[in-house]
């Protein structure tokens, strides 16, 4: 009696369809694990500036920073009131980007902020809902500039790639908001 087995032939064809669905499979779960860690740092940014509302609200004024709405030491008697911990990016923990903006260069009376994240994809539908301002914004006649101890490049712009350049480009991945 004859053994059958699979000829050199066959399995080789088998293991390249296999191969060829393992690489369709792990390109299209790349996008969507993109998707889902934007959607995430979209989600942090929101929780930021409903922290950074309630400070507001205390205080009338923004703090210097994201971490002051956390740190015992900037915010003794705030503490984790704002926000238990700060939200870090999915994907490499870096902090977000915050500038405070104030119209004398004071942090202790900054009364506007830019946020931002920067995203991996640059057709993502929030980047149609973010602000694209440059770091100098004129709001009613007033120019308002980054407060001197902001944790953020000087050239900081909403609508550059990866929110650093002093201009906007296309495509940007940059997702800023402000108050």
């Amino acid at each position: 009696m004859k053994k059958r087995g699979f000829t050199l032939i066959e399995l080789m064809v088998v293991i390249a369809i296999i191969g060829i669905l393992a690489t369709i499979v792990t390109v299209s779960l790349g996008g969507s694990q993109e998707r889902s860690r934007d959607a995430r740092r979209v989600a942090d940014i929101k929780n930021i500036q409903v922290a950074l509302g309630l400070y507001y609200a205390d205080k009338l004024r923004f703090p210097c920073g994201i971490y002051d709405l956390t740190d015992t030491l900037a915010c003794p008697v705030f503490s984790g009131i704002y926000l238990s911990k700060v939200p870090t990016d999915p994907k490499d923990g870096s902090q977000y980007k915050m500038v405070p903006l104030s119209p004398i260069l004071s942090c202790t009376n900054a009364n506007l902020y830019r946020l931002a994240a920067v995203l991996e994809q640059t057709n993502s539908t929030a980047l149609n809902e973010d602000l694209d301002r440059p770091l100098t914004p004129t709001i009613g006649g007033v120019t308002y500039d980054r407060c001197t101890n902001a944790t953020v490049p000087a050239d900081f712009h909403g609508k550059a790639l990866n929110c650093t350049g002093p201009t906007g480009v296309d495509p940007e991945n940059c997702y800023d908001v402000g108050p």
